[in-house]
């Protein structure tokens, strides 16, 4: 199932972004926990974004490579 996002992936996405906007977890925690649930980091992060810009009504569009390795090396550095 690559390039998948499966129901094991996704129902705990939306408890995990929950508690990242309540400030019970921060990015890197958020990240994380997504991670094992089977994305990779930067998938995670990809998803992350794009859930919580989805309830401001904004369109998501995927990083171009630079901003994706920026964010990936941010990621890392905040571990």
């Amino acid at each position: 199932m690559a390039n998948s996002i499966t129901p094991p992936q996704f129902e705990p996405a939306f408890d995990i972004v929950t508690a990242m906007r309540e400030g019970r977890l921060n990015r890197s925690k958020a990240i994380e926990l997504m991670a094992k649930t089977g994305f990779g980091l930067a998938s995670a992060a990809f998803y992350l974004n794009a859930l919580l810009i989805m309830p401001t009504g904004e369109v998501y569009k995927k990083p171009s490579v630079i901003a994706q390795l920026a964010i990936i090396c941010s990621d890392l550095w905040m571990r």
